[in-house]
């Protein structure tokens, strides 16, 4: 049945994998492709559907000593049974996110990160910032970045961001602004694509900076999409007054221009997706 399941997939036969699922209802990868097929002709309940079976296959086969919600359980993404939980479970998490459920969208972000909390392989770390600031969880969003300090969470510019407004929510601003302020030092391009993203003129001493202004090749890509991800979150008073505070702060630094290097930790799938 699997070497059906790869020929089919190589010769990219959707009716070839209805056709295994026919027969094998509980095929795990043929029910993950072709939930991905519905999602791409954006048959989306469909592949809600397809992905539901698969999740409950998968967790009808777990050892009965295994709970999943537990957060101990480890899996070994080498291992090709294994995939499939991953990857029903990556794209259920965006599916919720879609549908505005960011709550269950940062659980299932959680329990991705549970089966294995080291490698990660699909990069479900980086989904996690926006979910919990979206659904208010913005205390856990803090202790998490405490939790998560062996991935080195507080170098990442998704991670900067989040902190500094969940720290704009719970009224600290001074907290906020601190953060906010190693935020753009690390990430100087990041400013001036942020405020043209929600539609705010930079000060004079902000547009003629060198440090903010400089070229920071492959990075643009990265903060394109932060943006884009971002931009209602920082539309708010409160918010621009804090980003505007730490930008006018490093200004008066007069800080060189920045010529960091690009971490390719900070695009992983859950960011391209």
């Amino acid at each position: 049945m699997q070497g059906l399941f790869l020929k089919a997939i190589k010769g990219h036969d959707h009716e070839a994998l209805m056709v295994i699922l026919r027969k094998c209802p509980a095929h795990t990868d043929a029910t993950l492709a072709l939930s991905d097929t519905c999602r791409l002709q954006d048959d989306t309940n469909a592949s809600k559907e397809l992905l539901e079976r698969l999740l409950f296959v998968m967790e009808r086969n777990l050892h009965p000593r295994c709970s999943i919600g537990s957060g101990k359980n480890r899996f070994d993404y080498n291992r090709p049974e294994n995939r499939p939980l991953f990857g029903g479970l990556f794209r259920y998490c965006q599916l919720s996110a879609r549908r505005g459920c960011w709550r269950t969208a940062l659980e299932q972000a959680k329990l991705l990160l549970s089966l294995d909390p080291i490698r990660d392989p699909l990069a479900s770390v980086l989904l996690i910032p926006l979910y919990a600031v979206r659904c208010g969880a913005f205390s856990e969003l803090i202790e998490m970045e405490q939790e998560l300090a062996h991935r080195n969470v507080s170098s990442m510019p998704n991670w900067c961001l989040a902190i500094s407004l969940a720290y704009i929510y719970l009224d600290k601003v001074d907290l906020a602004q601190k953060r906010m302020e190693e935020c753009l030092k690390n990430f100087p391009g990041l400013l001036i694509r942020l405020l043209n993203a929600i539609q705010a003129e930079p000060g004079p001493e902000i547009a003629s900076s060198e440090f903010f202004n400089s070229d920071e090749g492959t990075r643009k890509l990265l903060y394109q999409l932060i943006c884009e991800r971002e931009v209602d979150l920082w539309k708010e008073t409160k918010a621009q007054q804090v980003l505007t505070a730490a930008a006018e702060s490093i200004v008066a630094l007069n800080l060189p221009a920045s010529k960091n290097k690009f971490n390719k930790e900070w695009v992983n799938p859950s960011l391209l997706s």
